[in-house]
This record gives C-alpha cells, sequence and structure tokens, in this order.
C-alpha cells in the first residue's frame, strides 16, 4: 500500500465529518459575479501546471504535491452564481475507488471570501477561499491533515481573432484546455466595446455554450444545452464603457461527457455560441482540441 494513502483517506474522512453551513453567505452583485467568474484550476496542463494541491499530515513527515500523483481540480464559479466542474483525487490503490465529485452548485462571497455549495460531499464545502491576483487560494486544517489549494485563474486559448459582432461590439472565442482526467474544457466569448460612447448589450436566458462537430462537417455531434445546462438564469443588461470588455463563460465540461459512448476519441471541433436579444444566435468556432474518454 503506498505511503500517501493514510493522508489521502484521513482527508476524504474529515469531509464527511465537517459541518457544511451556508449561513452567512450573502448573494452576489453583478460586479462581484463578473470580477470573480470564470475558470479556476489546480490540474496537469499541456506545457505546465494550474496551481498546487497539497496535503499535509500533522501526525507524520508526509506531505504530498497531489496534482503529481494525478489530482485535479477544475472550477468554473459564474456569474449567476452557480459552479460547474470536478474535482479528481486518485487513490492509485488496488481496491480502493478512486475520489470523483461533480462541482455542480453554488457560491457566494462574505466579505471578499468565496464560499462553495454543492452537493458532492466535498471538504470544499468547508474551506473558504480569498482571492489573491489571479489565483483563488484556500487553506485550511480537517482533522490532522492540512490542505492547501491555489487555483489559477486558466487563460483560455485560441486564436485572438476578432470579429464584427451584434451593437457596435467586436467579440472573441476562446477555449481553456485542463488536462486533467479526462480533459476538461470551458469556452468562454468576450465583447469589446470599440467605440468612443458606452453601448448597452442584452443576453438572453442562456449565456454561452459548447458545440462539439467533426472536422469538415457542419452539423454538431455534441451541444452543452442538450446536456441541460444554462449557465444563467435570467436575461440581463449590461452596459459596458468605451474600451472596455465583457466576457462570458461557458460550464466546465468532460471530454468524457462529450464523447459518451457514442463517439470516438479523436480530434473535434469546438465552437463558443450565445443569444443576444434582438440579434439571434452568435456562434464562432474556438478551436481544435483531442478528446479522450480515459486519458
Amino acid at each position: 500500500m503506498q505511503r500517501f494513502l493514510p493522508v489521502t483517506m484521513a482527508l476524504l474522512a474529515a469531509a464527511a465529518l465537517a459541518a457544511c453551513d451556508g449561513s452567512g453567505t450573502s448573494p452576489l452583485t453583478p460586479e462581484e459575479g463578473l470580477a470573480v467568474s470564470g475558470t479556476w484550476a489546480a490540474s496537469p496542463a499541456d506545457g505546465g501546471e494550474f496551481g498546487t494541491i497539497t496535503f499535509q499530515a500533522d501526525t507524520a513527515d508526509i506531505s504530498r504535491d497531489m496534482i503529481a500523483e494525478g489530482a485535479s481540480i477544475v472550477l468554473g464559479l459564474h456569474p449567476d452564481g452557480t459552479t460547474s466542474g470536478r474535482f479528481f483525487i486518485p487513490v492509485n490503490v488496488d481496491g480502493v475507488p478512486d475520489f470523483d465529485a461533480d462541482l455542480t452548485g453554488t457560491w457566494s462571497i462574505e466579505d471578499g471570501v468565496v464560499h462553495l455549495d454543492h452537493e458532492a460531499d466535498t471538504f470544499l464545502r468547508d474551506m473558504p477561499f480569498e482571492l489573491d491576483g489571479d489565483r483563488l487560494v484556500g487553506d485550511e486544517q480537517f482533522g490532522g491533515v492540512r490542505v492547501r489549494l491555489e487555483l489559477e485563474r486558466v487563460t483560455t486559448q485560441g486564436d485572438g481573432n476578432v470579429a464584427p459582432g451584434p451593437g457596435g461590439f467586436e467579440i472573441a472565442v476562446d477555449v481553456a484546455v485542463m488536462e486533467s482526467f479526462p480533459v476538461q474544457l470551458a469556452g468562454s466569448m468576450t465583447f469589446t466595446n470599440p467605440g468612443s460612447e458606452e453601448r448597452t448589450l442584452q443576453t438572453d436566458v442562456c449565456w454561452p455554450l459548447l458545440r462539439a462537430y467533426r472536422p469538415g462537417e457542419d452539423t454538431p455531434v455534441w451541444d452543452q444545452l442538450e446536456e441541460g445546462a444554462c449557465a444563467m438564469l435570467q436575461p440581463r443588461t449590461d452596459v459596458v464603457e468605451p474600451g472596455a470588455s465583457i466576457r462570458f463563460q461557458t460550464p466546465v465540461v468532460s471530454a468524457a461527457d462529450i464523447l459518451d459512448d457514442e463517439l470516438p476519441d479523436g480530434t473535434y471541433i469546438i465552437t463558443v455560441y450565445f443569444q443576444v436579444m434582438g440579434e439571434g444566435e452568435i456562434e464562432r468556432e474556438a478551436g481544435e482540441v483531442e478528446l479522450h474518454k480515459f486519458r
């Protein structure tokens, strides 16, 4: 049995013992939602890593870099106060199941501190996160295990091309690829006001969502809307100052969810699409991504 197993199991057991109390948190203001929303990750990635996940036992000289062991957290914080994403810890011991949790739920801010709430039984619900530049940092003691998480704001990948959009806005789309097990994707669409006067953007009931296409085909093989994903609960109006931008993020999705049992591993074209009031659907290609169910 590997040496870090007691640390991992002690932490997972602590999650079940911790009291999850959402009292004292307050609803997000629109300004808070847009300032903190985005994709936050601690996971392996091409060309490096996002963030850190460290477990340290008080009762033994054991400290583990869990990302090096294959753990990952990919967390989407959406401006409407909802969350998406996945928390994965491989136990790497025969007969002991990995810890794999869906982070769909809600988030709130109290005195500048971010609190998470989701159905999955994880210690993240009892770990306050403070914003430190482009990182969300949590550092808590659970039983005999100290846990430190540093989640980095993920910069999306794309060609950076800007295209004319509705109402005089310019738009650009991107997709972030987090190399967890399997990979996780999150897209975004950014509206920039290039003019000299403020412009108003009215968005429909769903914020941006993703579609997947086979290269060379015009019909999508997967649509995030069909998964029940809708990152906004009501229409919204935003006033964008001259030269300013407003960015909207899709929910996080796993490659395994996209491929399911119907699609083969391989290269897929990912697009981001959005409904703007009075303008209809806007869809733009964000790039090609290698999708695999089990790696």
